[in-house]
């Protein structure tokens, strides 16, 4: 068992959220310091993951994906934790919607899998990480970039900045913002041409409940979701039961893995089980 295993079952995840942002922040001041931190809290996870020219890089079959230089959390999620494929990963010739690119870490890995015949719609509203995730997927033939922010409806908003990398977010009230464009996953989807929807990655900074609500029509087919919904709302409370609500409430199941209680996954697939033993046969 590694510490950080050790660690999730005696602090509360709060607390974990606050320390672990700040030794992250701490470790990625170098090469050398970051892969101690990963030897010591994760058993020696992403060996290939380096401090370059101040920011973060993982070297991932044969490609570059850059990041800003605190961002080794996400990469230990996306890559070592596969917080997004515990039950079912995106298969080849999948449309994927990645909602909440950030850089491009899941959008990348999503699209080696779905492969030249797949295609993988990467949305992210944020300028500098919009940049990144341009230059993370150049060359990718079967990738689509989005720069727009999903929410429950057309128009404008304000995307709050975040000290924490990805944190971004439209529900807040913070005091730096750039306003961006948003739409609707249905809207998205109807604009693209999408014959099909296979599965849905989302992190979307706790509009996740506005992203369902404007994705009616995508939630009527045959879609798998893999979700964080970790998030609070500024006025106090979590959006994870309204999610759990409105998923159940139009006929999918719901799982909520032990341990990662901030992650949702559905499916409408009655042949879950089998779904899930196959899953587990490809460890």
């Amino acid at each position: 068992m590694a510490l950080v295993d050790i660690i999730r079952k005696v602090v509360p995840s709060k607390q974990r959220r606050i320390i672990g942002r700040w030794a992250v922040s701490q470790a990625s001041r170098t090469s050398f310091t970051l892969q101690l931190y990963l030897r010591i809290l994760h058993k020696g996870a992403l060996e290939d993951l380096r401090i370059k020219k101040g920011r973060c890089v993982l070297n991932y079959m044969g490609r570059e994906i850059v990041a800003p230089r605190n961002s080794a959390g996400i990469f230990l999620e996306v890559f070592q934790n596969e917080v997004y494929e515990k039950f079912w990963s995106p298969q080849k010739g999948d449309i994927v919607l990645d909602v909440g690119a950030y850089v491009g870490m899941f959008t990348i890995k999503a699209a080696k899998m779905v492969g030249p015949n797949g295609l993988v719609v990467a949305i992210e509203p944020e300028p500098y990480w919009y940049s990144l995730l341009e230059e993370n997927t150049r060359g990718l033939g079967n990738v689509v970039l989005i720069k727009k922010a999903i929410c429950n409806k057309e128009g404008y908003a304000k995307l709050f900045h975040s000290k924490t990398p990805g944190g971004d977010a439209l529900i807040q009230a913070w005091k730096d913002y750039v306003e961006v464009e948003t739409t609707t996953l249905d809207k998205l989807v109807e604009r693209l041409k999408l014959p099909k929807v296979d599965f849905i990655k989302m992190d979307a900074e706790g509009v996740e409940l506005a992203v369902l609500r404007g994705a009616k029509n995508i939630l009527k087919g045959d879609v798998k979701l893999a979700m964080s919904s970790y998030h609070t709302f500024p006025e106090g409370g979590s959006e994870h039961p309204g999610v759990v609500n409105l998923l159940s409430g139009i006929g999918f199941k719901v799982i909520t893995k032990r341990g990662l209680a901030g992650y949702i996954y559905a499916t409408r697939n009655t042949n879950w089980g089998k779904l899930k033993q196959k899953k587990e046969a490809q460890k």
